[in-house]
């Protein structure tokens, strides 16, 4: 069975708090009409709202992507650092050999977004981030809060190497 898009898992998540768009909205600074958008799949938000989406809906990021809910989690998370996203974007291609078109075709995303995501020109948003987590298989929190190293020597089979984490 697929999974749940975000969009409506997170309104499913807000009806069960008996949350209404107005209460994500004025919470996240967005229309109403934006967070519809989101939950009925045509539209997308930047990462930045991750933090704050969380908290309101009672979970972790990882569970909103992974579209469960941990009762009784309370995390409190520092805002995103898109530059450390940026970076870890980046580092990913590299890590993986990728050229900037290689990467946007195995995305489904257009090659002038990675330069205007790699160039800061832009924010990744909540769909890009899955599809990179998808894609790379690496765990979304992995991706959005920690520092990536880059990878030194080329690897044997790129789509079964994992990134690897800074310690």
């Amino acid at each position: 069975m697929p999974m749940m898009d975000l969009g409506s898992f997170v309104a499913e998540r807000r009806k069960e708090l008996k949350l209404t768009q107005r209460d994500l909205s004025d919470t996240l600074g967005y229309t109403p009409q934006a967070i519809s958008r989101f939950e009925k799949k045509n539209g997308a938000l930047p990462i930045t709202i991750l933090p704050a989406l969380a908290s309101l809906l009672h979970c972790t990021i990882r569970d909103l992507f992974n579209r469960r809910v941990n009762e009784g989690v309370d995390v409190n998370y520092a805002p995103i650092d898109v530059d450390l996203v940026r970076n870890n974007f980046v580092i990913l291609r590299q890590n993986f050999s990728f050229s900037k078109k290689d990467e946007a075709a195995a995305l489904g995303i257009a090659k002038n977004s990675i330069s205007n995501y790699e160039e800061g020109k832009s924010i990744l948003t909540t769909a890009v981030v899955e599809k990179v987590a998808r894609f790379f298989g690496i765990d979304v929190e992995d991706f959005l809060l920690r520092p990536l190293r880059k990878i030194t020597s080329e690897p044997s089979h790129p789509s079964r190497l994992r990134p690897v984490l800074s310690r």
